[in-house]
């Protein structure tokens, strides 16, 4: 029978108590619960996925398994709309409101724009001079 291979998604805050990572379960990101700063204080909730071994060493390892997992998950909870784009931006602890939208372009994530928002838009610019 083929063993089961644990891949953790979190990692410690930044501050307060931190248990050291085997280098197998480091990676960039975390899943923030209890509030926190948006500089990424608080606490952290780690998630443990198991994946078979076989499927595991296809999928890829370590870091990168975590990162992608972190991702698809957030890009979900995104569209579901459970999170904010400021909340999508600590979660991924990325820097830029850029990299954020790079994200969700990369995810095909894509926010609803109607023709009433386009008017809105046109209306506005014309109001500019534009």
């Amino acid at each position: 029978m083929q063993g089961k291979r644990r891949n953790h998604i979190g990692n410690s805050y930044r501050g307060g108590n931190r248990r050291r990572r085997s280098r197998r379960e480091r990676f960039n990101g975390s899943i923030l619960v209890d509030g926190g700063s948006a500089a990424g204080s608080g606490r952290v909730m780690d998630v443990t996925v198991q994946i078979p071994d076989d499927l595991a060493s296809r999928m890829g390892s370590g870091g990168d398994l975590s990162r992608r997992a972190l991702e698809a998950l957030a890009a979900e909870e995104y569209k579901r709309g459970r999170l904010t784009k400021p909340e999508l931006r600590r979660l991924l602890e990325f820097e830029t409101g850029d990299q954020v939208d790079g994200f969700l372009k990369e995810h095909e994530v894509f926010e609803d724009y109607t023709l009433e928002d386009l008017e809105r838009e046109r209306e506005g610019l014309q109001r500019l001079g534009f």
